[in-house]
């Protein structure tokens, strides 16, 4: 079970505050605020983080920001998405507790791009919609939930 899920995160990634009309002042800013809602999820829970967790950090940056992420004590599952450029291993070595293109978890399928997703219902990142979606779309990214963490599948309302 997955009781959170997030995507979209562009640690690092400054052009994205313009591109996405994110509300902060810099990515250092902007990276913290995405650290302090990761930390939220408590020790032991099981986060899905859907896809483009960085792009243009440096390796030590990112390694560096992940070591603070994983203190947290939560387990984080990644489903890579199209800017995710590093080797499984290196995720893997850096604190995620698994690293993959797809996952079903409670009968949902969960992918970075929409248009990947198998099955009636499906979470997904990439868009940058501020739509949280619909139906059986659900968009977790962060530009969704106010950069916090999605609720996990399971509290979303069934078909």
């Amino acid at each position: 079970m997955l009781e959170y899920l997030t995507a979209d995160w562009h640690v690092g990634h400054r052009n994205i505050l313009r591109f996405c009309d994110r509300p902060f002042e810099g990515i250092v800013e902007h990276d913290k605020a995405l650290l302090a809602a990761g930390l939220k999820a408590p020790p032991g829970s099981h986060v899905g983080f859907l896809g483009d967790l960085s792009l243009g950090a440096s390796a030590g940056y990112l390694a560096g920001f992940l070591h603070e992420l994983m203190a947290g004590g939560a387990h984080w599952h990644m489903v890579r998405g199209n800017h995710d450029q590093r080797t499984t291993s290196w995720y893997l070595r850096h604190g995620f507790a698994s690293v993959t293109d797809a996952l079903v978890v409670d009968g949902v399928y969960h992918v970075h791009r929409p248009q990947d997703g198998l099955g009636d219902r499906i979470a997904h990142g990439h868009t940058h919609s501020t739509s949280r979606g619909c139906d059986r779309r659900f968009h977790v990214g962060v530009d969704a939930w106010d950069y916090q963490l999605a609720p996990g599948t399971r509290s979303w309302p069934r078909p």
